[in-house]
């Protein structure tokens, strides 16, 4: 077997380590979905949310090797935080909408999850431009001045 093929082994067999935790987490998540999203667009919306988590992941592994990082536990763990991070940002803003009378728990729900799909989104158009797929040339721009915003920090000092 070549050395990709069992660096691929290698990770499916770290991530069936994994299983039980991650089995744990869905499972406790998935007990406070009804709560979050007690309607049916909100739970259409929520898939699309997790499709492009799915989609982000797949496309960052492909990236990820293409450019030559080696894939650990730790990354594969930053998955789980990341999806952790958003059910926590969800039930939040469900939370503190429901608890000012006259709010739309709805609109809110609604409106974060729109930007966690927008997130997706962009992450995996930036997956996609390291993959090498045809993206148009403002959106690249876009994108790269984004990247470079969230690189810089702080603005460096011209010497005199």
């Amino acid at each position: 077997m070549s050395g990709k093929g069992q660096e691929l082994l290698s990770i499916l067999a770290k991530l069936a380590v994994d299983a039980p935790v991650v089995k744990t987490v869905s499972g406790l998540l998935g007990a406070m979905i009804a709560y979050a999203l007690p309607t049916a667009r909100l739970q259409e919306l929520a898939a699309w949310v997790g499709a492009s988590v799915a989609v982000d992941t797949i496309t960052g592994v492909a990236a990820s090797l293409k450019q030559g990082h080696k894939l650990s536990s730790a990354r594969w763990s930053r998955i789980v935080t990341k999806l952790i991070a958003y059910y926590g940002v969800l039930f939040v803003s469900v939370g503190a909408a429901r608890q000012f009378p006259g709010s739309n728990p709805e609109y809110w729900t609604g409106l974060v999850l729109g930007v966690l799909f927008a997130n997706e989104a962009i992450s995996i158009l930036e997956n996609a431009h390291v993959l090498g797929a045809p993206i148009p040339a403002r959106l690249v721009k876009m994108l790269k001045g984004r990247l470079d915003l969230a690189e810089m920090g702080e603005p460096k000092k011209e010497s005199e």
